[in-house]
């Protein structure tokens, strides 16, 4: 049967159901189980209309165990019973009773055990012949659900325990006392035996928890030697250091106290910093507009960039501050990203100044400054640039090529008033000399990919100190049909004014560029952010000092780009760009060090750690089910490692397990604690 034909016969036998999105558990109704029915019409004219739509069967009046995993030990208690049974596309069951008459049942989320989940009035489940991504779900052969009049009643085990939750509440989670079956007792104590070992309980105390497990819930008592042999077979094996320095918090000893001293997070990406007048907002505006998925802040990013490079070697500000910079955008694979790096692209192509566009990827040191050296004012717009980064940190010393990339870029950055002379080779064609390089950067990466290879040594040796690091917002819904926006003209003249700028007969060779100066305003607004970096520094220590130690710098280079932006035929720093310039630069230097400290690491495990957590983090407030969490994990590592990271993050409080209500239903999620108050 299809599925109209299998929701008019669920109907026929004394169901209702309701129609969900195919090959999804969302309903595709307004109000979702609310609007179930057993009404042939209306059921026949919902799958006309959505002939794909999955079965959604409301649950009024039954009581669903939904059982999670196939090697869920709870699923022992019930599998005997004579109920509807259903296979889930990710491998759990649905056992099904009828509710008794006047009981009045609603649903729970893990309060009768770990992953065991009931639905009752209020809920519903989808049905066979369903399917999701994963697969279909399936009535197991001679377990098919029979008329709604024929299910058997709910075992009055189940009552007991789901009554016990109605009358005690939430806590009565922490208390219910399942039985645990002759044939199953051994196995069982000795799990939770394991269990305790693993959180560094000794023999006494493992004995002790035995003992009150097999008084209360084993059928019948295990002898008390037994429990005694369990416990000290047990005990003889290593507990799990992580586990136990977690639970006990090892580290909140260290100080005596409980505290977090991990830097701040400043928040979301203040709006107002992409209302800049000129070029730069002019091009926000367009790709706002024209683009399939917008990131504004990315095409903040971009455009700083754009405008770095026109303006490259012609300015400079009192302190021979230059304009080059180093931008990464960061965001989710699918986001948007490319779409700001193809934008700059073609306007250079528009404007006849292709020869500013540098390459779009480092393969080595001597390539990187080859290409620099042939074009002393480029953009290099590089994707996936977390994989070179990677690769850098990865390679070390034990690779030149690849080790002296970083290096090369830090050099590059700090001559750009200057002369720069890179490493001596015995063949002295290959010694460039490159006076005033302004080589700017606009690279897009994926949080994974920047983060996973970088180490703490990155920010004592100054290369995260260098860049500006801007995250996309997500991953903004496609814009289906957006027809194509030429680039307006008026971007195009404001971005062919700076390549009209002549500085000399010799600007290519030995420029002398144009001393764009600081109102007095402005160079207040500059002696704050110095005095507040020198407190700052003292006060945050290492490593994070390090990166304090160049705020003002480029807080000085993004005004002066903000300055060209809004001016372009006379610029000046005045106190709007020197505050653009300044709280910019202070936000994403803050943010960045609150990104180095939740996902730089210096060992493997902490690198998987940092995974997960990016993970959780990049769901945002929405977060991840408990059991989407589980198969994460355990299809990346051994589940023993799993579930090490799992506890690592929720005992540090990176994550946290909340509750989160939507449509009527509450479950529980996962949510990363940056995201846990939004």
């Amino acid at each position: 049967m299809n599925l109209r034909q299998m929701a008019i016969k669920y109907s026929e036998l004394g169901y209702k159901v309701f129609p969900c999105n195919p090959e999804t558990k969302i309903p595709a109704t307004a109000h979702g189980c609310l609007d179930a029915t057993d009404d042939y019409d209306q059921i026949d004219a919902w799958w006309t209309k959505w002939p794909t739509a999955n079965i959604g069967l409301s649950t009024n009046g039954l009581i669903v165990i939904d059982v999670d995993y196939p090697d869920n030990p709870w699923q022992q208690y019930i599998d005997n019973d004579d109920c509807p049974l259903q296979l889930t596309p990710r491998g759990g069951y649905h056992y099904i009773f009828r509710q008794p008459a006047g009981a009045e049942l609603k649903n729970t989320t893990a309060a009768i055990a770990p992953n065991v989940d009931t639905r009752a009035n209020g809920g519903y489940i989808v049905v066979s012949p369903s399917a999701t991504a994963d697969g279909l779900y399936q009535w197991q052969p001679t377990r098919e659900l029979p008329a709604f009049d024929d299910l058997p009643e709910a075992p009055a085990w189940l009552l007991d325990v789901l009554n016990k939750l109605s009358t005690t509440g939430a806590n009565a989670k922490f208390s219910v006392a399942n039985t645990i079956p002759s044939g199953q007792r051994n196995s069982a104590l000795t799990r939770a035996a394991g269990h305790a070992r693993r959180a560094g309980h000794d023999a006494v105390e493992i004995e002790a928890l035995l003992s009150v497990m097999n008084e209360q819930r084993c059928q019948p008592p295990l002898p008390s030697n037994e429990i005694s042999k369990i416990a000290e077979s047990i005990a003889a094996k290593e507990p799990d250091q992580i586990t136990v320095a977690l639970i006990e918090d090892h580290w909140g000893q260290i100080d005596g106290e409980e505290k977090d001293d991990r830097p701040e997070n400043p928040g979301s990406f203040p709006k107002h910093f992409l209302d800049v007048p000129g070029l730069i907002g002019d091009l926000i505006d367009y790709e706002v507009a024209a683009a399939y998925r917008p990131q504004p802040v990315l095409a903040l990013a971009a455009s700083i960039s754009l405008q770095a490079v026109l303006c490259g070697r012609k300015i400079k500000d009192e302190y021979s501050t230059r304009p080059n910079l180093y931008c990464l955008g960061v965001g989710l694979s699918g986001s948007g990203k490319e779409y700001a790096r193809q934008v700059n692209k073609s306007i250079l192509i528009a404007i006849g100044a292709e020869n500013l566009l540098g390459p779009e990827g480092i393969a080595s040191h001597s390539g990187l400054i080859t290409a620099v050296h042939k074009k002393p004012v480029c953009l290099m717009q590089i994707d996936e640039i977390g994989r070179i980064l990677g690769a850098i940190v990865a390679a070390g010393n034990k690779t030149h090529y690849l080790h002296h990339i970083s290096t090369n870029l830090m050099k590059m950055y700090t001559s750009s008033n200057t002369i720069y002379i890179n490493d001596a080779y015995a063949d002295h064609e290959k010694v460039y000399t490159i006076n005033q390089p302004c080589c700017c950067v606009y690279g897009t990466t994926t949080p994974q990919s920047l983060y996973s290879g970088m180490t703490s040594d990155n920010i004592k040796d100054g290369m995260l100190g260098r860049m500006l690091i801007f995250e996309a917002e997500g991953r903004p819904p496609l814009r289906r049909g957006v027809a194509r926006v030429e680039i307006p003209q008026k971007i195009l003249t404001a971005a062919r004014t700076w390549i009209d700028v002549k500085i000399g007969n010799l600007e290519d060779y030995n420029p002398n560029p144009t001393i764009i100066k600081a109102d007095a305003n402005a160079i207040n607004v500059f002696n704050d952010l110095m005095d507040k970096a020198d407190i700052v520094q003292d006060e945050i220590g290492e490593p994070y000092d390090a990166l304090w130690s160049r705020i003002t710098e480029q807080a000085r280079k993004l005004a002066l780009i903000y300055a060209c932006s809004a001016h372009p035929l006379n610029p000046a720093i005045d106190v709007d760009a020197a505050r653009w310039g300044c709280e910019l630069a202070e936000y994403l230097l803050t943010r960045l060090i609150f990104l180095a400290a939740n996902n730089i690491c210096d060992s493997q495990y902490e690198r998987e750690r940092s995974s997960v957590l990016q993970y959780v983090a990049s769901k945002g407030q929405e977060g991840l089910q408990p059991s989407v969490l589980r198969r994460y994990l355990t299809r990346k590592y051994p589940e023993r490692k799993a579930g090490d990271i799992l506890l690592s993050l929720t005992g540090a409080g990176d994550i946290d397990l909340i509750e989160k209500s939507s449509k009527g239903r509450t479950s529980k999620r996962y949510v990363a604690k940056e995201h846990v108050n939004d």
